[in-house]
């Protein structure tokens, strides 16, 4: 049980497309305690002292990559010995689909206990204990106190569907992933993409 409501602060890169704009809105909705800001000109810095204010523990930016969300990249907001943001999962994208897009939408409101469902092979379930600490999220089967939850599987990438526990239809978007780093825990792993080599990491859009 939660004791707390959690908080994530969402936002883009800067000079982001309106797809990456859109896809941290709709991340902002989902994810527990979501609050969207708009990057402008702030650094990791100024984005470190925003989550202090609202009481975020975890900022979430979304990176454009060739005009689409690229990247998505989560950093811990950590106080006192040492404060400031440290980066704690990145995830690259092979494709995005916004929930607006998606058969069935409903909006959901005032998230604030995301529960990760996942379907992995035993080597990749790293993945979900991974997005699990990120997100502020646990790891289970829906339970009547959930409002979000996070379907996790492997289908050559990634896929994370968000769905509404209550209905089970999708409340945002639908990503995948084709590369997965976890800094905590130092595991990554990158896959083949159409027309490009694996194991590298990929080109990265500075947040």
């Amino acid at each position: 049980m939660y004791t707390t409501t959690p908080r994530i602060l969402v936002t883009t890169s800067h000079r982001p497309s309106q797809r990456a704009r859109s896809l941290a809105k709709e991340l902002a909705q989902v994810l527990p305690g979501g609050v969207r800001v708009n990057r402008g000109k702030r650094s990791l810095q100024d984005l470190y002292y925003d989550a202090r204010s609202v009481g975020a523990s975890r900022v979430l930016v979304v990176a454009t990559r060739k005009g689409n969300p690229g990247l998505i990249l989560v950093y811990e907001a950590r106080g006192l010995p040492e404060p400031g943001l440290r980066e704690i999962l990145a995830v690259s994208l092979s494709g995005v689909l916004l929930g607006r897009e998606r058969e069935g939408y409903q909006r959901v409101y005032g998230v604030s206990r995301l529960v990760i469902s996942e379907d992995l092979p035993d080597h990749y379930k790293w993945v979900a204990d991974a997005m699990a600490y990120s997100l502020l999220g646990r790891l289970g089967r829906p339970g009547p106190e959930d409002d979000v939850v996070l379907r996790l599987e492997y289908r050559g990438v990634f896929i994370a569907s968000f769905e509404a526990a209550g209905t089970g239809r999708p409340c945002g978007p639908l990503l995948r992933a084709f590369g997965v780093h976890d800094y905590v825990s130092g595991k990554r792993v990158y896959k083949l993409r159409a027309g490009g080599r694996g194991g590298g990491g990929g080109a990265r859009r500075r947040p």
